[in-house]
C-alpha cells in the first residue's frame, strides 16, 4: 500500500475516549461527549471491585452533579473530578491517562485497570 500524505494539523480522533489528567480532570472527547448525549452535567459514578468509572447525565437539580465544560472552542469537555478521585482513591498526577468507554444503558462507562 503506498503512502498517504497527512495534511490536517491535527488529528481527530473518531472513536469515544476520555482523559484523566495529572490534576484530576476528566477530559471527554467529542464522540464521548456525544455517546453521552451531550449533558451539561453528570454524576460520577465507581466500582472499587472491578474498577469502573461511570458517568450518568444528569441537569442542575441534582445535588451531587459535575458541570461539564467545554474547552473553549475545541470540541473536548473537561470535568473537575479531583475530589471524585480523591475519595474513591484513583491515582492521578504521574502521567495523562486514556480510556476507552462504552456505553451500557444511561452510563458512559471506563476502566482503569
Amino acid at each position: 500500500m503506498p503512502f498517504q500524505v497527512f495534511k490536517s494539523k491535527h488529528a481527530r480522533p473518531s472513536r469515544p475516549r476520555i482523559g484523566l489528567s495529572r490534576r484530576g480532570y476528566f477530559s471527554v472527547n467529542k464522540a464521548a461527549y456525544e455517546l453521552l448525549g451531550q449533558p451539561s452535567r453528570v454524576v460520577l459514578l465507581y466500582d472499587a471491585e472491578r474498577e469502573l468509572v461511570g458517568l450518568r447525565p444528569a441537569d442542575e437539580s441534582v445535588a451531587h452533579s459535575y458541570k461539564v465544560i467545554q474547552q473553549g472552542q475545541s470540541e473536548s469537555y473537561v470535568i473537575a473530578a479531583r475530589a471524585f478521585c480523591d475519595h474513591c482513591g484513583i491515582r492521578y498526577g504521574d502521567e495523562v491517562l486514556h480510556f476507552i468507554p462504552h456505553k451500557e444503558g444511561d452510563l458512559l462507562i471506563f476502566e482503569l485497570a
